[in-house]
């Protein structure tokens, strides 16, 4: 049969396939001399074949071929030149056909690979020195019986793939084993066949899958071959409780049957349990409190005799020790929860993404915890660093040489106060941070904060304290623009207007709170300068000219000041407005 005949009966054979779907169009040339593509097939939503119903265009190249001996074959392979190869990769991919004809022409299979820019990517790995003429051998598999069904769910996922690798520098950052601790979900979505299954068609590279990187928060997809190394396995959900004799421990789990016939159950990220061998795989992957309720099943586990689901025995098992060791490692992580619920703390990140920083901050809670860590005198800070943030702990030993440990922002046993020794007033103990910890603050509920306030005594002896308390605050609010950080102010500004309503300096940082959120009223403006007018303090008169916007003025009276008041003004957090 000529060449001719080969590529007329090639494309014939495509086109009656796609005219027998419902779904599908072709936009095909016969005897097409252009580079690389025959043309297009139109994938639809809806058998209208209207245009606005394109769901996909795919890109397609057919190529015949007369061989008896390769007509019933499941698969071949197919020599494209290099150049070829290139196009189709920077052109976002193409749906490559071969036509396998018999000699008398009765006959004709298709043979077919949904060349994605993923697989593209690793056909041409290592490649970048062959001539554009070489050819590289591509494998193709055999449409079943020409099934029209398959070829439209080919040709849908291929459209599906190919739009979500999306560019070439997305496909260029594609996810190897290298990347695994980058992500933190994987996805792929698998247009089967009927007898196919979403994993089948992962597990063949068929539908690609796609990791999302947290960090860049943007989904990509898996190196092809890196996805034809993974090993993809069904755990199926189960909506039920899983107990140990009657005891709830977990609402749902996942189970699959392993190898040798016996299930395995997943009963958490961290924990499987293999009922054949009443053995179990922990490893801590998730945050603390789900592992927390991992341990608790597992120090059960000893003392139970059989696993139920919902009101039915699942199966019995035998006694497992639990080795010293394990009880160590599982003891380890208790008592970070407790030390994590004695200190109001929380630890934000999963223990699979801990690193070596992360471990020796956990060490360090657990001395802390444990009071291996003792002031050199009497009392002492001692400053806990997590994610880049400080908690500080004050330890002080009492006469009886009792050691006490509190979180700096909220005693529970000692008490902070201030005053003559005739007469103490209560402070919280936050008072005591300057602006540089407060930048530096962990994460502190905001309710924490202001309780600890309200425990705090606001009179004329404890004015200062405050004042200076409200100044620290307010600055870190400056820099972090901390939400909190405001609300602690305005509520330091609020009792201490209870105190002394007439206070310049007081009625001021009011009126720079209230400056930070909006424009003064006419009557806060008129405010301003009636305390101008009746005061000769060259700083409150440089405060309320920074609030009044008169910048000239303000810097004028900055410039008069003496140099100790001038650089302590310029730690004030209305130096910040100017």
């Amino acid at each position: 049969m000529n060449s001719v005949k080969i590529e007329k009966g090639a494309i014939l054979t495509l086109r009656r396939i796609i005219y027998l779907h419902g779904k599908m169009n072709e936009l095909l040339k016969e005897d097409d001399k252009g580079p690389s593509w025959d043309g297009d097939i139109l994938i639809y939503s809806s058998e209208d074949l209207q245009v606005e119903n394109i769901i996909y265009k795919v890109p397609t190249q057919v190529k015949g071929k007369n061989n008896e001996n390769l007509l019933n074959r499941s698969r071949i392979t197919y020599p494209v030149a290099y150049k070829n190869l290139r196009n189709y990769f920077n052109d976002g991919g193409v749906c490559y056909f071969v036509i396998v004809i018999s000699d008398d022409g009765e006959k004709a299979n298709i043979f077919y690979n949904a060349l994605t820019p993923i697989k593209l990517q690793s056909l041409l790995k290592g490649t970048e020195k062959k001539k554009p003429d070489q050819t590289k051998s591509i494998p193709l598999n055999r449409l079943k019986n020409n099934n029209k069904d398959e070829l439209f769910t080919i040709l849908l996922q291929f459209g599906h793939d190919s739009k979500e690798q999306g560019a070439k520098e997305l496909v260029r950052k594609s996810i190897s084993l290298k990347d695994m601790k980058k992500i933190d979900s994987i996805r792929a979505t698998a247009f089967t066949s009927v007898g196919a299954s979403i994993i089948q068609e992962v597990a063949k590279g068929e539908a690609c899958l796609f990791g999302h990187l947290k960090e860049a928060d943007i989904w990509v997809p898996f190196d092809y071959d890196t996805q034809m190394q993974m090993e993809f396995v069904a755990w199926m959900k189960w909506n039920e409780p899983f107990k140990i004799d009657e005891k709830i421990y977990y609402d749902n789990f996942e189970i699959r049957k392993s190898d040798d016939e016996t299930f395995l159950i997943k009963l958490s990220e961290n924990l499987i349990i293999n009922t054949g061998k009443s053995e179990f795989n922990f490893e801590a992957l998730t945050d603390l409190d789900q592992v927390i309720k991992d341990i608790q099943f597992l120090e059960a586990f000893p003392y139970g005799k059989a696993f139920y689901v919902g009101k039915h025995k699942l199966c019995e098992y035998k006694y497992t020790h639990l080795n010293d060791h394990f009880l160590q490692k599982l003891n380890l992580f208790k008592q970070l929860q407790l030390a994590i619920i004695k200190f109001d703390l929380k630890l934000n990140k999963k223990f699979e993404d801990f690193a070596d920083d992360d471990w020796k901050a956990v060490d360090d809670i657990l001395n802390i915890y444990q009071g291996k860590i003792e002031p050199k005198e009497n009392n002492a800070w001692h400053m806990w660093w997590w994610q880049g943030k400080v908690v500080p702990f004050f330890l002080a030993v009492d006469p009886n040489g009792e050691l006490y440990i509190e979180n700096g922002v909220c005693f529970k046993h000692l008490k902070i106060s201030v005053g003559s020794e005739e007469e103490r007033y209560i402070v919280p103990a936050f008072i005591m941070f300057k602006r540089d910890i407060w930048e530096k603050l962990y994460d502190v509920d905001e309710k924490i904060l202001l309780e600890e306030l309200d425990k705090g005594e606001f009179n004329k002896a404890t004015e200062g304290n405050f004042t200076q308390l409200f100044i620290e605050i307010l600055s870190a609010y400056d820099i972090l623009k901390n939400e909190k950080y405001y609300n602690v102010a305005k509520s330091i500004s609020d009792r201490l207007m209870e105190v002394d309503p007439n206070a310049d300096y007081l009625r001021i940082n009011k009126l720079q709170l209230k400056k930070r959120k909006r424009n003064l009223t006419e009557n806060e403006l008129q405010e301003l300068e009636n305390i101008e007018i009746n005061t000769d303090d060259i700083k409150v008169i440089c405060a309320v000219n920074i609030l009044l916007e008169n910048k000239r003025k303000a810097k004028k009276k900055l410039e008069e000041m003496s140099d100790g008041d001038r650089e302590m003004f310029m730690t004030y957090p209305i130096y910040n407005l100017l």
